[in-house]
Formats: structure tokens, sequence, C-alpha cells
């Protein structure tokens, strides 16, 4: 299946269709052979990220304590749930750890370790498909966004080129009270 999406992808690029495959960024990444960051991640779960910016950042508040650090998030252990809500443990052994002041910096570790690569078989499988389509080693001369703007396309619209370019026939013309009213509402909207 993710290698049909990956050929579907390529075609969208080699035919220069705009596609509605607004996939995550980390995937494109990914795709492309490129590590995926916190900041990509944070894009897709922001409450993961900023729970382990909490967890990690706790030993700089002047009042943070070994017990009320436990007391906080002494009830976690070094598992996480997958997306199709699977636990995992991130260390072998991970679910009779529990996460402590002493220990928080490789639980953030992990953690970010786990769920930045979490995609990597499923983006493999579609860079596999893309390659049959696109030669993956040209691909990866671009960014992601790129790589995703080939694909998709630009989702802006040019309203002002599209008044320029509208045609009316009779009875409708552009000062029409409801050509009038139908521009106004194109403007009240967002891209």
């Amino acid at each position: 299946l993710y290698a049909f999406v990956g050929k579907l992808l390529g075609l969208a690029m080699r035919a220069s269709l705009a596609l509605p495959f607004h996939l995550p960024g980390l995937v494109f990444k990914r795709v492309l052979g490129q590590a995926v960051t916190k900041v990509d991640l944070k894009l897709v779960d922001k409450f993961l990220v900023d729970y382990l910016d909490n967890v990690s950042n706790a030993h700089l508040d002047p009042n943070m304590t070994a017990e009320l650090f436990g007391d906080l998030y002494g009830d976690r252990s070094f598992t996480t749930k997958t997306i199709d809500g699977r636990e995992v443990e991130l260390v072998p052994g991970g679910r009779r750890i529990f996460l402590s002041l002493g220990n928080s910096r490789r639980f953030v570790e992990r953690m970010l370790a786990y769920h930045c690569a979490e995609f990597d078989a499923q983006c493999a499988a579609i860079a596999r498909g893309l390659a049959t389509i696109v030669p993956i080693n040209i691909l990866r001369l671009f960014t992601a966004q790129q790589c995703e703007l080939l694909v998709v396309g630009h989702s802006e619209v040019d309203l002002a080129l599209l008044r320029r370019k509208t045609t009316y026939d009779s009875p409708y013309s552009n000062v029409h009270p409801a050509i009038v009213l139908f521009w106004a509402m194109m403007d009240a909207f967002s891209n």
C-alpha cells in the first residue's frame, strides 16, 4: 500500500499534477533520507513534544526536587504508545523502569528517538514506490518542502489573477450584485 502511495507521488511529480497528498513534512523528509527533528515531530504531535520539553527542563526549576519530580512524572515508565495504540518499551525492561529526575534525560532521548523513527518503515516503502517513477537520487537534491510542492502544488489561489481571467455571460458582469457578492465571499476565505 505505501509503495503504491509512493508511485502516486511520483506520477504527480512526473506529470505536474497537483494531488491532495497533504502529508506531514516529516514523511517527505524521511522519504528523501533526511533526519526528522523534534521540530518536525512537534508539527505532528505538539502535546508529546511539549510534555518532553517539560520533563527535559524540569531540572532547571530551582524548586524541583527528586520527590516533586516523582510526584509529577514518577508514574511514567520507559514505555510509549505507538500510533496504533500498542505499548512498546523504549529500552529493554522499560515497563519496570520508572521516570525519575536522574534518568529523565535518557527518557526524553529515547522517546524522541522512537517517535522520530516511528514511520520509517512506511516512509521507506513510499520511497521504494517513488523510486520506480522518479530517480530518488535526483529527488534528494530537493528539500522536503520542495518535494511536497512538486506533489501538491501551490496551495494559495491568486484571486487577483482569477478575477482578471474570469469572463461572464449575459446578464452577468463584474458589477452584477451576485458577482460582487461572490468575490467578496472569495476574499473572505482563507487559503
